[in-house]
């Protein structure tokens, strides 16, 4: 049965829901990122004695951010943050992997993120020194999502430093030379507004602003789940059909049938952000048969229970448990496999052989670097 209760505004409202996750995560300690607190607007009280809330952090003296969406930012529970962690991590040395394995093979690649909202995945890169000089990152959103980060990089320097926004100065030489770097970014960092329900708009928008001859990993962290089956199976044949060398990194909710997972169901129809994908694709089996179906060579797909038992070691989960303690672990099992990851990758071997030859090299290492088996 397909669920039916959704919105445009719904699905954008889990981008706020996002931002908030990772916030609580980030204050609790798991991981650091110094971009996301740009992107929301929060009461520092709930914060109190946060590292990440420095005297030169957002908002500081009057406890309110000056840019980002309103998001509730109360402190998640310790089950709910290592969850959110959990996300992050994955997402984050998947496309590392990636770049690693592009750096390796003397390739310039593109990281395409599908639905990136708020994410700050590019400008953590960005941080860690993760790009070379030809690679790209792009991201694709809703218009009102697109308009509102631009407005917020716009606007803070510790963004706007990685992103082609020019700062207004009246000094000539200080201007040119902000072009000039803006110009060299702007071939790195694009913003591209697109409706991943209107495939001949997002087939437009992929052939304008991506180099096909490159290699590309594309990102789609809980956005394909909000379409209907039809329609993301259109996204991701649309992308093998352009794409000889692709990669895709998928992350969304599985398990739909029993019990958390109809509590699940219900609780985001009624925020109108129904999960419309998930009848069709209910678990890891169906997750990493459907990428093969649709054209992908290698296909891999793990619970993100099982994704952080795979790259979390004893000593990490011995500081994890002292930072926050958490006692919950028959539901922290429970709800972490709801949850899945798909690896995939695929090269078209009727291309040039010595090309072919190396893009297949490519996979195998990036495959191996992401433990993929």
């Amino acid at each position: 049965m397909i669920k039916t209760k959704t919105s445009r505004r719904g699905v954008v409202a889990t981008n706020g829901d996002a931002v908030s996750s990772k916030w609580s995560a980030v204050n609790a300690g798991y991981y650091q990122d110094d971009f996301l607190r740009w992107f929301i607007r929060y009461d520092v009280s709930e914060f109190v004695g946060s590292a990440a809330l420095s005297a030169t952090g957002p908002g500081a003296g009057n406890g309110r951010g000056s840019s980002g969406i309103s998001v509730p930012t109360a402190r998640r529970s310790p089950l709910m943050n290592r969850g959110t962690y959990t996300r992050v991590f994955a997402i984050q040395n998947a496309a590392e992997k990636f770049l690693e394995s592009c750096h390796e093979h003397k390739t310039p690649c593109q990281v395409v993120s599908l639905g990136a909202g708020h994410d700050t995945l590019y400008f953590r890169l960005c941080q860690a020194g993760k790009f070379v000089p030809g690679d790209r990152y792009i991201e694709m959103d809703l218009s009102e999502v697109i308009t509102e980060k631009t407005s917020i990089i716009s606007k803070n320097h510790d963004l706007s430093q990685y992103a082609d926004i020019v700062h207004p100065t009246n000094d000539l030489q200080q201007q040119q030379q902000q072009q000039a770097e803006a110009d060299a970014t702007l071939r790195q960092y694009t913003l591209l507004a697109g409706d991943m329900n209107n495939i001949e708009e997002l087939r437009q928008v992929l052939t304008a602003n991506l180099d096909a001859s490159k290699p590309a990993l594309f990102i789609t962290e809980l956005a394909l789940i909000y379409l209907t089956a039809q329609a993301s199976d259109r996204v991701i044949s649309l992308i093998s059909e352009l794409f000889p060398y692709a990669f895709w990194l998928n992350l969304e909710q599985v398990q739909p049938n029993d019990a958390f997972g109809k509590v699940m169901i219900r609780n985001l129809e009624a925020r109108e952000c129904a999960l419309l994908g998930i009848d069709a694709y209910p678990t890891t089996k169906a997750q990493q048969a459907r990428f093969v179906n649709l054209g992908f060579a290698k296909s891999y797909c793990y619970t993100l229970l099982e994704e952080y038992e795979r790259w979390t070691d004893k000593e990490q989960k011995v500081k994890q448990q002292k930072m926050e303690f958490m006692d919950e672990f028959e539901e922290w099992q429970l709800i972490m496999t709801h949850y899945c990851i798909v690896y995939a990758a695929k090269f078209d071997g009727s291309a040039a052989s010595s090309a072919a030859f190396a893009f297949s090299d490519l996979v195998t290492r990036y495959l191996e670097l992401c433990k993929c088996k």
